[in-house]
């Protein structure tokens, strides 16, 4: 039985959530949730592929290391806001199935299938490495299934990725979980959000809450290929290259994060009046003498942005809006993205729209719409020093 209690964000600012990124690899997505100001924590067994983010150590083989994991989520609960998984899906990849030309192989084996539609846990007769590396992924993907009930208890929401075609999805480990829990599927080509690469990709979620990130290749531009190239005389496969979520991908589950947290409870206060009119003044006081710690985060006195203005473009064209941000004055930025679905855009929803990049032949009832806010770069005031109560009062009568 899923939980009632979470999701309860009243009063509660973004920057007191939680994104929980499992199996983070590069860890993009928690750098992407922190530069929005929200907590982000990583946890993967290995930091050498990070994009730069803060990734705590955790073996989810072990069993010490995974009940602390669930520990933290316990813990965390009534701010967690998602939990994103993501199992490595190297022992279940269809591309083992596809041969590679003996001339790349440089005298090694040609990679086989380690798991079968028939035998997806683990085809019969491995050995060796092979054996290994299988059932030390079916201990990980057996932590994922624990991890996956123990949130869906909690009532939190969870995203568990893998690509579409991957044995992953029918492994018993994993139909334990989607056989008792409703399940709510996303599928989107990862060119569509921003990557190299038609990948296919499949999110698991136990909520229907991220179907506007459900986007296909709408066909109108180039992808990388998906030939194995030598590198350094080694053998690299593209499939590797594409593990690292689209940073647009990153922004996009972002701006879905936080219209949910919003809707929850959560607050965003544009200036330093709002956030004072809900927070403990001690705070300000150590604010006035430049005493609050780093991790503190402090609204302007006005709001930082000046004029905003919504566009509605096409969301496999994002370079569009890099050209929009040229014609604008210096300083300006996206402030977020957000997917709508063409059945539920309306004109009043975007200040301009635009439809050049659009395909002719394309069903629009089918195409999300990108709705992204811009802003032109105001100006800061700097607070005078006084005491706490002087400097709420005079911050009341400049907002």
């Amino acid at each position: 039985m899923t939980g009632e209690t979470a999701y309860q964000f009243s009063g509660l600012e973004l920057q007191d959530l939680l994104v929980l990124e499992v199996c983070a690899g590069t860890a993009r997505l928690t750098k992407t949730v922190r530069a929005r100001g929200i907590r982000g924590l990583a946890v993967d067994k290995s930091k050498s592929r990070t994009c730069g983010t803060d990734i705590m150590i955790l073996d989810l083989t072990l069993e010490h290391d995974l009940n602390l994991l669930l520990q933290i989520i316990s813990a965390e609960a009534g701010r967690i806001i998602l939990v994103f998984i993501s199992p490595p899906c190297g022992t279940a990849s269809k591309a083992r199935e596809r041969p590679i030309k003996s001339s790349l192989l440089f005298g090694r084996k040609q990679p086989e299938p380690l798991r079968s539609s028939t035998r997806p846990d683990q085809k019969d007769g491995l050995s060796g490495l092979d054996k290994f590396k299988t059932e030390m992924a079916n201990q990980l993907y057996d932590a994922v299934r624990k991890i996956v009930l123990h949130c869906n208890e909690l009532g939190l929401w969870v995203l568990v990725e893998n690509p579409r075609n991957s044995l992953y999805w029918e492994t018993t480990f994993t139909q334990q979980y989607i056989q008792c829990i409703e399940t709510f599927w996303i599928d989107f080509h990862n060119c569509a959000h921003g990557g190299l690469r038609d990948k296919l990709t499949r999110l698991w979620s136990n909520k229907d809450w991220g179907q506007s990130l459900q986007l296909l290749c709408d066909g109108q531009h180039s992808h990388a290929s998906w030939r194995p190239r030598v590198v350094n005389n080694k053998l690299t496969f593209p499939t590797a290259e594409e593990a690292a979520y689209p940073w647009l991908f990153c922004e996009r589950v972002v701006n879905i994060v936080e219209q949910v947290a919003l809707s929850f409870g959560g607050v965003v206060f544009s200036t330093l009046k709002e956030q004072m009119d809900a927070t403990q003044i001690s705070n300000f006081q150590r604010y006035i003498f430049d005493a609050l710690p780093r991790s503190a985060k402090l609204r302007p006195t006005v709001p930082e942005y000046g004029n905003f203005f919504t566009l509605g473009l096409n969301p496999q064209n994002p370079s569009f809006a890099d050209h929009v941000l040229k014609r604008l004055p210096k300083g300006a930025k996206i402030l977020s993205r957000q997917l709508v679905r063409w059945d539920n855009f309306r004109d009043e929803m975007v200040d301009k729209r635009e439809v050049d990049s659009w395909p002719n032949q394309m069903q629009q009832n089918m195409l999300p719409w990108a709705r992204l806010k811009f802003a032109k770069l105001g100006y800061l005031l700097t607070p005078m020093t006084l005491s706490a109560v002087r400097f709420k009062q005079a911050i009341q009568k400049i907002c």
